[in-house]
């Protein structure tokens, strides 16, 4: 106290202090000096004392709780049955609030509160072992305490789903939350939505499980749909105690932000939506929790009873009375436009249903067909035009005559057909349309008209001449009264028929008219007039056969036509004997033969190309200018190739103007040169979508890529795709395997981009096919000896097996040639060399037959094995390509 008085307060002060300054100090008695003498003489011995004590007296009791740490942080309010309400209240007189702070106390501290007698400071002393011994008993009181952040658990295991999926995460861990005495709610909950593989259960019955009305389960369901509301809405609720973690809210809330640009929307519209616009996928799985977040929304449901129009469900966003007139209008709507199969303007449709249906107002019938599943808008420069779609269209008349309005031509019956049959094909439609029935039907539509005989048709709104051909050939020599040759007729026919194909107009002349010597021709009753000019014998046909039925094939009207129907014209107008006929029409190189639901057609190959001839002839023209340096004269060139026999001088001429590989030059003198070109480049493969199916390809063959089994290669499945699509897309100047690209590439687009396993097994089946030529160009690029000692081997022993048996790297364990999938290794891709070698060799063309489940696990081994090869030769390939 003496010292205190005399503002001395740490041990360094009392050291300047000496005996005769505190002798002097007022009231300083024996006693005092006696105790001075003592205090600083033991200063000077046991100095070590005095900072022990300071030490103990001043250090934190529990200095390793941190002040950030999960136990630091808790506020004693909140574990009161861990910690006396008397402590409590003298740690909240004295500013203590958590756990941090009691640990920072020391024992001196404590003691020197106001109050504080034995029995709370055993207490103390207590809550202080505690928090030494068991901290983790603080940290779990306070846990069950907070509010739950939905969904449990960390926000970044929740960012690789879907937002369908991780609401149905949060409405499971919500309903996780309810314990103990609201294990009843839970259950009603499971009950009323179906979850868990419950069924779904009405009001009553869910009332007469639980001994409740009726109204009360309702209550209960809406009541927790409102809590979800409000938890979405960024509040926390209390029971169950909860939040919605922000990011994952956001998701959600979005979802409502995307569905509500509409007010009313079909059911496929609203998927579309949630596929396109919010990339949700797992509809299918979570169609329970969709309907359960669409009640979230206040998205309500318009009972298909009501929409007798359509085969649609509806969701709408608005008031009762909004809801009846829409359903209203869109009945009339629906009913107004089936009326008619082309597009009617906006105008005239509100005219129309304003008009008749004095109940409909124009903001009911624009909300209809701007929102409207069924009803498809067509915008054009003037106004907004608006059809009923399709596949609504009911009467097979009503569908010719939008198929004319869309295409705005003449179209042939066949042409009519194959596109009828394929927009059928496409609705999933099981039956599809014949050609004899296709007639009948066009017949009883009085808005279409056909053009003559020809097997034509058009709109009656158009106004277009329907004469048969022969009529207005008939007309033309009526109208200039003299002979006529081909030019002056199809000229003449051409400015009223424009669409009437000069074949067709020849085809008819020269069957149906009288030829002159000078090639004229004229009308059968001009003959007598005419007999010293008519011609007697028409003179030799210069072309073959071959050529000349591709010539006649190609001057027909319809792209295709029916292959009786084309040998019994050909035998009518040209003079070619029936087993010439026959014979000629099957060379692949100029026709193109099809069987449709068992109907035979033909048609005409624009360019006929014959590719050995040609690559015959290159091979020739690369060969003389090697010898000479690359670099030699065009007419010489030209000479020199004729003199082999190959060919004639003007396809020579053809051939080195069409290959990419030469060039023209010009020497001193003026004389054209040819030269090869040193750097070829290589012309972009053929596929426009390529990032998104390599994308597709990457997730398709990741799993077994990284199985451990497999041999693990410094380069990437990224790269070694790559690669592929380099390699695929190189030029090749060997003939079979040199449109590789054009049906892999096709192939791979068709298979991602399938709306249906038949389309993905068509392209399937493409992709098999297309293992042979792949693993040809592989032994071409990599070993051209090894190629060219393969290719001359007899036919018999070019098969795939003996093909891989060159590419030694492929499949050295002979895993193609074990008897079953299960004998196949799973190192180095045995399985998959197993199922693609099978399915390529033997079922390739059984592909349609095959389940959705076979056809992406073929797939998937088809494009492992063509990874595998570019990652096996991917040293040699990456120098090549």
């Amino acid at each position: 106290n003496r010292l205190l008085i005399n503002d001395i307060h740490t041990v360094y002060q009392l050291s300047k202090v000496t005996l005769a300054e505190f002798e002097e100090w007022k009231s300083t008695g024996k006693g005092a000096v006696k105790s001075f003498k003592t205090l600083t003489q033991r200063l000077q011995d046991e100095s070590d004392i005095f900072l022990e004590t300071y030490k103990n007296n001043t250090a934190p009791l529990v200095p390793t709780i941190e002040a950030e740490s999960d136990l630091g942080k808790i506020r004693l309010e909140l574990i009161p049955e861990l910690i006396n309400s008397k402590l409590i209240n003298k740690f909240a007189i004295n500013e203590i609030h958590t756990i941090y702070q009691v640990g920072q106390m020391s024992n001196k501290t404590f003691k020197s509160w106001k109050s504080v007698g034995k029995k709370i400071t055993v207490l103390f002393e207590e809550l202080i072992l505690k928090l030494k011994t068991e901290p983790e008993i603080f940290i779990a009181a306070a846990n069950s305490k907070l509010p739950k952040v939905l969904p449990i658990g960390s926000a970044e295991q929740t960012s690789d789903i879907d937002t369908l999926e991780l609401f149905k995460r949060i409405f499971d861990d919500y309903l996780s939350l309810l314990k103990g005495k609201r294990e009843r709610e839970k259950d009603c909950l499971i009950k009323l939505h179906g979850l868990f593989g419950s069924p779904k259960y009405t009001f009553d019955e869910i009332g007469a499980v639980h001994d409740v009305t009726r109204e009360r389960v309702r209550q209960l369901g809406a009541q927790h749909i409102m809590q979800l509301r409000t938890l979405l809405d960024g509040e926390s609720c209390t029971k169950p105690a909860c939040s919605i973690h922000p990011e994952a809210r956001e998701r959600i809330k979005l979802v409502e932000t995307v569905l509500k640009t509409k007010i009313a929307q079909s059911s496929e519209d609203l998927l579309e939506k949630l596929r396109e616009d919010l990339n949700i996928s797992s509809i299918t799985e979570n169609e329970t929790y969709l309907e359960i977040l669409l009640d979230i929304f206040d998205i309500e449901k318009i009972s298909p009873t009501l929409i007798t129009y359509s085969d649609s469900r509806y969701y709408f966003f608005g008031s009762k009375t909004d809801k009846n007139r829409f359903v209203k209008a869109g009945k009339y709507c629906h009913d107004f436009l089936k009326n008619t199969a082309l597009p009617i303007s906006e105008t005239d449709i509100v005219l129309a249903l304003s008009t008749k249906y004095k109940s409909v107002f124009e903001n009911d019938i624009l909300l209809v067909l701007s929102q409207t599943s069924e009803i498809e808008t067509l915008t054009t420069e003037e106004e907004r035009k608006y059809q009923i779609r399709f596949d609504c269209l009911s009467r097979t008349g009503d569908q010719v005559e939008r198929i004319l309005f869309e295409h705005q031509k003449t179209m042939s019956l066949d042409e009519i057909l194959s596109v009828l049959n394929n927009k059928l094909a496409k609705l999933g439609e099981q039956k599809l349309m014949t050609r004899a029935s296709l007639g009948s039907n066009i017949v009883r539509n009085k808005n279409i008209v056909p053009k003559g005989k020809t097997g034509y048709y058009s709109l009656a709104t158009w106004g277009e001449n329907s004469e048969t051909i022969y009529d207005v050939i008939y007309k033309t020599f009526e109208h200039f009264q003299r002979p006529l040759d081909y030019g002056d007729i199809i000229g003449y026919i051409k400015e009223f028929r424009p669409n009437l194909k000069e074949g067709s107009i020849k085809s008819v002349t020269n069957d149906r008219f009288l030829m002159l010597m000078d090639k004229t021709y004229i009308l059968p009753a001009w003959k007598k007039q005419y007999e010293d000019k008519i011609a007697t014998k028409q003179a030799k046909r210069k072309t073959n056969a071959k050529r000349e039925l591709w010539e006649f094939l190609l001057e027909q009207p319809q792209e295709k036509m029916l292959q009786e129907e084309f040998y019994q014209k050909a035998r009518q107008t040209l003079d070619i004997k029936d087993q010439t006929l026959y014979l000629s029409a099957k060379d692949p190189n100029y026709f193109i033969r099809t069987v449709e639901n068992g109907i035979k057609f033909i048609a005409a190959i624009e360019t006929p190309e014959i590719t050995d001839k040609r690559q015959k002839v290159l091979q020739a023209i690369h060969q003389v200018l090697e010898k000479n340096d690359n670099l030699y004269p065009l007419s010489q060139l030209v000479k020199d190739i004729t003199r082999m026999g190959l060919t004639t001088r003007p396809v020579v001429y053809k051939y080195v103007s069409s290959d990419k590989r030469l060039e023209k030059q010009e020497d001193e003198a003026g004389k054209i040169l040819i030269k090869r070109k040193a750097n070829i480049e290589t012309p972009q493969p053929v596929i426009e979508d390529w990032e998104l199916i390599k994308s597709k390809i990457e997730q398709e063959v990741k799993d077994i890529f990284a199985n451990p089994a497999q041999v693990q290669y410094s380069v990437s499945i990224a790269e070694a795709l790559d690669l592929f699509y380099q390699f695929v897309g190189k030029s090749v100047s060997e003939s079979n395997i040199k449109r590789l690209e054009k049906g892999l590439f096709s192939a791979l687009s068709k298979y991602f981009n399938a709306e249906n396993t038949k389309d993905q097994s068509q392209a399937l089946s493409k992709m098999l096919k297309s293992v042979t030529p792949f693993f040809k160009k592989i032994l071409f690029l990599t070993n051209k000896e090894k190629y060219h000692i393969f290719k001359i081997r007899p036919e018999g022993q070019q098969s795939l097996g003996r093909l891989i048996d060159f590419l030694a790297r492929l499949d050295p364990d002979l895993n193609r040639y074990k008897a079953s999938e299960e004998q196949a290794a799973v190192e180095d891709f045995g399985k998959q060399m197993f199922i693609t070698y099978r399915k390529q060799n033997t079922d390739k063309y059984q592909a349609t037959n095959w389940s959705k489940k076979e056809v992406k696990k073929i797939a998937t081994s088809c494009l492992v094995i063509y990874i595998y090869s570019i990652l096996v030769y991917y040293d040699i390939l990456s120098k090549k390509v």
